[in-house]
């Protein structure tokens, strides 16, 4: 189930022994490489795990993640969002947290004669939007995305990532790789942490 080479609906044969990787190299600090018991070649795969650092910080339509999830077909990627609700009250006291931090910074940028960044003005609009909205009732929730890359040898996957990077800014998503920390980051995109190729 691991194998981009692997045809996603062939269930019927899958046993837990075959159904894990048989191999999991995480020695490179950029990618991991994993490899089946069924694997058509000796050669292991390589992946790579980003989680979405920023979400759009502008109003988006119902398809901004097109360029993301459909107009990159030549690259194996698997896209999955986690969601946690969270308390009314808790999201409250976070979102004051926040407000208390970005006011001592403007507080320190001021005493600094520092020019204010005209996206932090607009980071503040939205932070007191949300809490206008968690005040009205809005429950919170906190929300992750991670996106896992595959390919066949790591050149291949360093220009992967590089696409997978473009068309995530056609998004409005801004990436971090989890660089050194793939092999606990892969698993967040499973059970489909190889795409769905065929």
């Amino acid at each position: 189930m691991y194998d981009p080479d692997h045809p996603i609906d062939h269930i019927q044969a899958m046993t837990r022994r075959n159904a894990w990787p048989a191999e999991l190299d995480a020695t490179e600090p950029t990618y991991l490489q994993a490899k089946t018991r069924e694997s058509a070649t000796r050669a292991p795969w390589c992946h790579a795990t980003a989680w979405i650092k920023e979400w759009p910080m502008t109003p988006v339509g119902v398809n901004f993640l097109a360029p993301l999830l459909v107009h990159t077909p030549d690259v194996i990627r698997t896209v999955a969002v986690t969601m946690d609700l969270e308390p009314t009250e808790i999201a409250i006291e976070r979102m004051l947290t926040e407000k208390t931090n970005d006011e001592a910074e403007a507080s320190r940028a001021a005493k600094m004669n520092r020019t204010v960044d005209p996206r932090d003005i607009a980071a503040h609009s939205r932070l007191d939007q949300r809490g206008e909205d968690l005040a009205s009732g809005a429950a919170g929730v906190n929300l992750v995305g991670y996106i896992t890359v595959s390919s066949r040898t790591p050149e291949a996957l360093a220009r992967d990532k590089r696409t997978i990077r473009a068309s995530a800014g056609k998004s409005y998503l801004k990436l971090e790789w989890c660089d050194r920390e793939h092999h606990r980051a892969f698993v967040n995109t499973l059970p489909f942490a190889t795409g769905i190729r065929r």
